[in-house]
């Protein structure tokens, strides 16, 4: 082979080692590209997701209002705490090295750090704390969700339609308590570029939630729902003490309530018999209707 006919071969292997690294090169791009895409695209749904599931889970009973719902507005980093009637969401391995089984009743609450290795992001964190305590917004543990947000902003709507009023903070004032009718959640994240020029790649996407709270939560929430304990009083005239002596020459017997006292000093017989006198039977108590002791069947 002639000095020529070397430098030809080695232009033309050298033409065809540019194309295929040309080519290589655009793939790995796009491929960078339509990740940075679907990974933003998926993140922030699935953390709004969570959010929401959240929600839907508030607890309203036996509770005050005042510590089951709050948020705080911190500019572009707002703050929400709430107390949720679900199980926790931690691992049988922490469950066991912790010595104490899941809780139906846990403190979320969501807030962002700043990014340590980009100060033009933020960290979103999920916090969860056992049970209710005195303070719902701090203690638990947190649960990093994202490294990649620009901004989580929430307004909070006392009623419905287009003109509603605005607040950014939940509850507004100290004569408001209970869950708003609506909040809407703003999440804009940064688009995570990979080897990829900045031109091609959009720099943030933001995702936008509306959030209505159903009506019987919100009427519960605001009605204070508490469980009623009745109040055991102590006997009437008539029926036995405690020791099982009869009452005699007007004078009771033992004043503690006897087992089976219902409010206003009445015993199931007696409740009974009343139910017995009234048209139609009153109350029915047993198969054999409302009738006293001696009418039918108990």
């Amino acid at each position: 082979m002639t000095l020529m006919e070397v430098v030809a071969a080695v232009a033309i292997v050298g033409l065809i080692m540019s194309s295929a690294m040309a080519v290589v090169h655009f793939t790995i791009v796009a491929r960078n590209l339509a990740d940075n895409w679907s990974l933003a695209e998926k993140e922030g749904p699935v953390i709004l997701d969570a959010i929401e599931e959240d929600l839907r889970s508030v607890l309203f009973f036996n509770v005050e209002p005042e510590k089951v719902f709050r948020g705080r507005d911190n500019g572009i980093s707002d703050v929400l705490d709430l107390v949720c009637q679900r199980r926790m969401s931690r691992s049988p391995e922490e469950i066991s090295a912790s010595m104490s089984g899941p809780a139906d009743y846990v403190e979320v609450g969501y807030r962002l750090r700043p990014n340590p290795t980009d100060n033009s992001r933020y960290e979103m964190w999920r916090r969860e704390d056992v049970g209710i305590d005195d303070d719902t917004t701090q203690g638990g543990r947190y649960e990093l969700l994202t490294r990649n947000v620009i901004a989580f902003d929430i307004t909070y709507f006392k009623k419905a339609g287009n003109d509603a009023e605005e607040f950014y903070e939940w509850p507004p004032d100290e004569e408001t308590f209970g869950l708003p009718y609506r909040m809407r959640m703003r999440l804009t994240m940064q688009v995570d570029v990979r080897d990829v020029p900045l031109e091609r790649t959009p720099r943030s996407l933001t995702y936008v939630r509306n959030f209505v709270f159903p009506k019987d939560v919100r009427f519960a929430m605001k009605r204070r729902i508490r469980p009623y304990i009745p109040e055991i009083l102590g006997p009437v005239e008539g029926q036995q003490g405690e020791g099982g002596q009869q009452e005699q020459n007007g004078q009771r017997g033992s004043q503690a309530a006897p087992m089976g006292t219902l409010p206003g000093g009445m015993n199931l017989d007696q409740l009974r018999q009343r139910a017995g006198q009234g048209s139609g039977g009153g109350l029915n108590f047993g198969a054999g209707g409302g009738g006293g002791r001696g009418g039918g069947g108990r």
